[in-house]
């Protein structure tokens, strides 16, 4: 595995000063600039691995956002995650070890018995093999590679057929076959990477590019399955997440006078669903506490079946 240098520290902290003031800290400047003063939070600590909405330069051919024409907005989701795993385990202690090597070259694509569920309206590839990311937003410092996922076959019919009941309701394939991707149009595709290469971004559940299924560079969406502590149900939870911030949703978030006082609503997909059986596209409220509709949101960008 190449030497990853990390181009960025973490997008966007989120911490509290004296209690009262949730602050965030723009990578680019450091300086940082207070969002919101959540009465309700002065008693209780903050999950300081809770980032919103990080800018990043422009890349050639990537979407431009409708409010920032001159940046890019990433989200890196802890949902709610304050103590990770970091143990990395040989792919013969994973149930069906042997199937979670990653193939020759990377990004390998494997069968499932479980039938794939297709759509016309985009493709959700999980690639659990590893490989070189270039040519992306993420790349400001070049190509580096990250690990396979470390989650034998077993676990990774598992992840697959859980994100397929995330979206059976929507126009959209979701595979683990990479001629699936390839086949699919640029700009109507999303790479989700779940990878044990966690060091290059740091500890969080996962990241992903806002809008980015509809750009044109590839950039994929990052799962870190042993920060996740190789769950099966924890990473497919991720792994539908960081799709739906590709697809344009943010978090689901819980507000009181207006005011953000959970950065993750219990049991939503695009929240903290990590402690319910499957977690539940709502209507509910983004963290600046604006409405958000999941299924309108997802109907619009992929169409229902």
């Amino acid at each position: 595995m190449k030497k990853i240098i990390p181009f960025w520290p973490i997008a966007l902290f989120v911490f509290a000063l004296s209690g009262t003031a949730i602050e965030s800290c723009n990578p680019k400047t450091k300086n940082p600039t207070v969002l919101v003063t959540p009465a309700a939070d002065t008693t209780r600590p903050l999950d300081t691995t809770i980032i919103e909405d990080g800018f990043e330069p422009i890349a050639t051919n990537a979407r431009v956002h409708p409010e920032h024409p001159n940046k890019r907005e990433r989200i890196v989701c802890s949902f709610g995650q304050k103590h990770f795993n970091q143990r990395k385990r040989p792919i013969e202690e994973a149930p069906g070890g042997v199937h979670g090597k990653p193939t020759r070259g990377g990004g390998g694509g494997g069968g499932t018995t479980d039938p794939p569920i297709t759509g016309t309206g985009g493709t959700i590839y999980l690639d659990f093999w590893g490989g070189d990311i270039s040519g992306t937003m993420w790349n400001t410092a070049g190509t580096f590679t990250v690990a396979n996922s470390g989650l034998g076959q077993v676990e990774i019919d598992g992840v697959l057929s859980s994100v397929r009941q995330h979206y059976a309701a929507y126009n959209v394939t979701v595979t683990n076959d990479v001629n699936v991707f390839n086949s699919t149009p640029i700009g109507r595709r999303i790479r989700v990477m779940i990878t044990t290469s966690w060091e290059w971004y740091g500890q969080c559940g996962g990241v992903a590019y806002l809008n980015s299924f509809f750009w044109t560079d590839n950039s994929p969406a990052f799962v870190f399955s042993s920060l996740l502590g190789y769950s099966v149900h924890n990473i497919a939870e991720a792994a539908s997440h960081e799709p739906g911030h590709s697809l344009s949703l943010r978090h689901q978030s819980d507000c009181s006078g207006g005011s953000l006082v959970n950065q993750y609503s219990l049991g939503k997909t695009m929240g903290n669903s990590y402690y319910v059986t499957i977690g539940l596209w709502v209507t509910g409220t983004n963290p600046f506490c604006a409405e958000q509709n999941d299924d309108a949101m997802l109907t619009t960008a992929v169409g229902k079946r």
